[in-house]
């Protein structure tokens, strides 16, 4: 009975259901169009649609507009950074409109300061931030050369146009005096990393032999000649692709949280995470071609033959030189090189995870045939939130370089100095290396052939990688723990083919491997009381400990030239071999107060000690105070509708500056007895260097006033800085008593002076649905002085290797020269004139035997540091089109024009190729010229030997080839166009949400009077201290591309 009751009741249940279900409509799906706009009714572009509980979604287009596939009754879920999210449910309606009220809380905690992040408007230091759209549209292949002119006082030189090459960046003037201690530090997701700096990144390497540039030939006229290394750009290895914004820590109160290594700047670059939706993924590619951005014009061979020709008839010797020949070598070993870049990214999250992981090929060769650059990267940076108490992330990036072009340089330089008269083969198909039909000439130069057959490569690779626990017992208070590594390691090799005159034949091998680990732990208390008082506080440890060990080996004397290890060579040679660690461990605080939201304050202090100095100079705190005002947040400017925010704000604190140090300058330096001198069959030991006890850190002061301001609804925006920087205990080799049996022991012997002026402007003058317009400007003005010098050594060539000037009251780093007065119309002969203007035909370099000083002839000539620079942008939008274009500028910097020199450069037994320039030379009384007479008074001769003549116009000791490197440049031009969303979904079935091409130029034109090619090179590589200077320097790269994004 009760089985037959349970059967009839489960077919009635059954019976009815059905009916139910059969009465249930089919929900109805459609293509749903919608706009997204804020409550300004301006698009927001990229705000993420998607409907709740399923994987479908897409994203605003540039008009704020979109498409998706949704049904009656589903519920649309809308959000974009610095709004508040937004539901909506569906209700059959073909077009929606959406609007999203700016969530202020977000908008406001969006700058990353040292350990930590701040609302953007209670910032009270100076920082300067560069986001990803700022780079985007750049061809660098590090993120250096893309900010340069984007951030005020920030001053970033490229050295050269040979990928790979180091980049000198300077924050706010010179901060100290030591070559190599102006960079800044650089932090990469919390770990500092190791930077920029001849120091550390400089390979030897056997390059070509280069032809001598005739630099005068006295014990005075030492000019630069040609480097046999190369300094590579640690910051190449990191994607720019993969960067999500960049911090510039400019003054004490943002700079001072890091200590002993702030004085110089900090810049911190935060990497991208995984978006807040669902999974993207992301493909970039370009592809394009690269040139120099211009060439010298040469002398042909005829014209070489006939002015070496009558040079030295002029001089009384008989030399022959012979046309009929006529081969352009820098045509012949420049190409323009095809580039390519490739980028993938996959960029997601979920309630718990947030992951980002990122892959890119990049192949961008130099213009000098066989000189190639590639460069791999992938990251993965994950994070992961157990709970509203713990979460715990990792980073981590490898990156693999091979950098071919180490030589790309000196091939350059020769091809430009080679006789244009000789061939590059004989009739045997031989390559042709010696003077050919020249009674003077290289020996050992043959550009193309050492270009084809020589070996030249630097292998680089580097691991970035960092491990965070964070704990958050209260919803105040969080505990993190962050463990970081920054490893990298270098292989540098040269093989060079034996030449007919048995030069070459031999080979060299450099090692690098440096390890750093760093470890730091934060207490961040983050409280809100009776919404009048707000608290950001932080207490933290950081340890650093490095290790780094080079060490290079050579050979020559190989039975072929198909062999390339260096264990095969007869003979064999270590060259350098080097081990040194060092350590650092920090104690930090800072709290930042916020009082009804308008009156803000703040205080720094962090104890630094560093193994750089003895016990008793070890430690050392560096305190900052700051203050600030929100005036637009008072009642008396309340009326004021056109005022969005108004800020003023004042610093003051100290940072420090441990680079100049030497790892080991506070111990005595010994080596071992030269002579084998030993006792009781043991080795002596000489002292190089004393130990000084008392070294101690350098130490900045800084004064910072400025005004942040937004106006017209945040059209406009305007940010000014005031700076002073008062750097004491300057570290420097000093001279020392020679009783005490020592020449020199590292000091603290100066002090010096910056201060500045930085404007940053932005304005968009028109905002609509369809159109938007956007100009952004920056200028900065810094003027240095040197307060102090305690120096006992000589003042001129203070800067190593550089030709500068150090004097108390004055700027450092000054060109100190003889000064070149022009040419006599009616003799051909140069004028030279002395410090009292009295004029002479005489060099005064050439009486160095008959005066006790000759520098007292020199002159101060200026500084190579501009006297303004910064950048103009300008950024227009009309539908799916968007034209960008950014221009950097420079005022006021001089470079010596060496380039210029050494193809005005005849009088040595070289020959080398000359300047078109050298054909306006000096012919007839009244001639009106800067080139003077080929055989003039300036040049001193001996009868029969060419080695003996020596021409003291060609030297950089004279102001002669001092120019003015003012430029404006066109850096980058960028238009690109986004497919139309909607058609684009439909055409690829909802597969593909976003499609943008894109064509591209970079240094298309540069405008200034300086007569070389590059007025941004630097011949020293990345050293601000020694900038200045064009020795023939490869010039920076022209690029024209196209290229494509895709969005999944």
């Amino acid at each position: 009975m009760y089985r037959n009751l349970f059967r009839l009741l489960f077919f009635t249940a059954a019976f009815h259901s059905h009916l139910l279900y059969a009465q249930q409509p089919v929900k109805k799906v459609v293509l749903l169009k919608g706009i997204v706009l804020d409550d300004d009714g301006l698009p927001v572009i990229g705000a993420t649609v998607r409907l709740k509980d399923t994987k479908t979604a897409t994203s605003a287009d540039a008009e704020g507009r979109f498409t998706i596939t949704a049904g009656v009754g589903d519920t649309l879920i809308i959000g974009s950074i610095g709004y508040k999210p937004l539901k909506l449910a569906y209700a059959a309606q073909p077009m929606i409109s959406l609007v999203m009220a700016k969530d202020l809380k977000q908008l406001q905690q969006v700058m990353i300061v040292g350990y930590g992040q701040e609302k953007k408007k209670n910032i009270t230091g100076s920082i300067a931030s560069i986001s990803a759209k700022d780079i985007a549209n750049t061809s660098a292949i590090s993120f250096d050369n893309a900010i340069i002119g984007k951030a005020a006082g920030v001053d970033v030189i490229s050295s050269s146009g040979a990928p790979g090459s180091a980049t000198g960046i300077t924050i706010r003037g010179i901060s100290t005096l030591n070559a190599d201690g102006n960079q800044p530090l650089i932090v990469i997701d919390g770990i500092p990393v190791y930077g920029s700096g001849r120091d550390l990144n400089t390979r030897t390497f056997n390059p070509s032999t280069s032809g001598l540039v005739g630099f005068g030939g006295t014990t005075v006229s030492d000019n630069l000649t040609p480097r046999n290394d190369f300094e590579a750009n640690p910051l190449g290895n990191l994607n720019p692709n993969d960067i999500e914004s960049i911090e510039i820590l400019k003054d004490a109160y943002a700079t001072s949280i890091y200590g002993s290594r702030g004085a110089a700047g900090v810049i911190l670059v935060t990497t991208k995470k995984g978006s807040a939706r669902a999974a993207t993924l992301n493909f970039r590619y370009i592809t394009g071609s690269a040139q120099p951005i211009g060439k010298p014009e040469l002398l042909n061979g005829d014209q070489y033959a006939q002015v070496y020709t009558e040079f030295y008839r002029q001089i009384n010797q008989n030399a022959v030189f012979n046309p009929g020949v006529n081969t352009n070598w820098l045509d012949e070993v420049t190409r323009n090189a095809v580039t390519q870049n490739a980028d993938l990214s996959l960029s997601g999250s979920s309630d718990k995870i947030q992951y980002y992981l990122s892959g890119s090929y990049t192949d961008q060769p130099s213009y000098i045939i066989r000189n190639d650059y590639k460069r791999y990267t992938g990251r993965m940076n994950f994070n992961y939130t157990a709970s509203k108490q713990f979460s715990a992330g990792t980073t981590i990036s490898v990156s693999y370089t091979d950098n071919e072009a180490l030589n790309a340089s000196a091939i350059y330089r020769n091809a430009i100095l080679k006789a244009p008269n000789i061939p590059i083969k004989d009739q045997n198909g031989n390559y042709v290396y010696g003077k050919g039909p020249n009674a003077f000439g290289n020996q050992d130069l043959n550009p193309v052939a050492d270009a084809l057959l020589n070996t030249n490569y630097l292998e680089n690779t580097q691991t970035l990688a960092s491990l965070f626990a964070q704990f958050q017992p209260i919803s105040s208070l969080t505990l993190r723990s962050e463990f970081g590594t920054d490893m990298t390691g270098g292989n540098a090799y040269t093989r060079r083919i034996k030449r007919p005159s048995g030069f070459g034949d031999d080979a060299i091998e450099s090692n690098t491997n440096n390890k750093k680990l760093v470890v730091n732990n934060t207490l961040t208390f983050l409280k809100t009381i009776n919404t009048d008082h707000s608290i950001n506080a932080v207490l933290g440890h950081a340890f650093e400990k490095s290790f780094e060990a080079s060490g290079s080996i050579g050979g020559y004397g190989f039975f072929n030239d198909n062999i390339l290890s260096i264990s095969a060579a007869q003979n064999k040679y270590i060259s350098n071999s080097l081990r040194r660690e060092w350590a650092l461990v920090s104690f930090f605080s800072r709290i930042n107060y916020e009082f009804r939201n308008r009156y803000l304050a703040g205080f720094t202090y962090r104890v630094d000690g560093s193994s750089k100095f003895s016990k008793n100079q070890r430690y050392v705190g560096f305190p900052s105070a700051s203050l600030g005002w929100r005036l637009s947040e008072e009642s008396f400017l309340k009326q004021y509708k056109w005022i969005d925010d108004l800020k003023i704000r004042g610093s003051v604190g100290y940072s420090g500056n441990n680079s100049p140090a030497s790892y080991y300058g506070n111990q005595g330096q010994y080596t071992i007895n030269g002579n084998s001198l030993s006792y009781a069959n043991t080795p002596i030991l000489e002292m190089q260097q004393p130990d000084n006890p008392n070294l101690k850190w350098e130490r900045t002061r800084s004064i910072d006033l400025g005004i942040d301001a937004t106006f017209m609804e945040n059209r406009l925006s305007v940010t000014f800085d005031y700076y002073t920087r008062r750097i004491r205990d300057m570290i420097l080799s000093s001279a020392i008593p020679l009783y005490q049996g020592w020449a020199a022991q590292p000091q603290n012997i100066g002090d010096m002076n910056n201060s500045g002026l930085e404007l940053t402007m932005s304005y968009t003058p028109v905002r609509t649905i369809k159109t938007a317009w956007t100009l952004r400007f920056n200028i900065s003005r810094n003027i240095n002085k040197l307060i102090s010098l305690n120096f006992d050594g000589e003042e001129v060539g203070l800067a190593n290797q550089a030709y500068k000037y150090m004097k108390e009251g004055e700027p450092v780093a000054q060109f100190f020269l003889y000064d070149w007065a022009g040419i006599d119309p009616y003799t051909g002969n140069p004028i030279w004139s002395d410090r009292d203007g009295n004029a002479s035909e005489v060099p005064p370099a050439s009486l160095f035997a008959q005066v006790d000083d000759v520098n007292d002839f020199r002159k101060v000539f200026g500084s190579s540091a501009p006297q303004a620079f910064g950048g103009v942008g300008n950024t227009v939008r009309y539908k799916q089109w968007e034209l960008d274009a950014f221009l950097s500028f420079s005022l006021g910097s001089k470079m010596i024009n060496g380039a210029r020199a050494a193809l005005l450069t005849y009088a040595t037994e070289d020959a080398t190729n000359l300047s078109t320039e050298i054909l306006n030379a000096w012919t007839i009384p009244g001639h009106e010229t800067d080139i003077p007479k080929l055989g003039n008074r300036s040049i001193t001769t001996s009868p029969g030997s060419a080695s003996s003549i020596r021409d003291f116009t060609a030297s950089r000791t004279n102001s002669r080839f001092l120019e003015d490197a003012s430029y404006l440049r066109l850096r980058t031009l960028n238009l690109a166009y986004q497919i139309n969303p909607e058609a684009l979904r439909r055409l690829s079935r909802n597969s593909v949400k976003m499609l943008q091409v894109f064509v591209r130029g970079t240094n298309l034109l540069t405008f200034t009077g300086y007569k070389g090619i590059d007025p941004e090179v630097n011949a020293f590589g990345s050293s601000a201290l020694q900038s200045g200077y064009d020795e023939l320097t490869m010039p920076q790269n022209k690029f024209y591309q196209i290229g494509i994004n895709i969005g999944l």
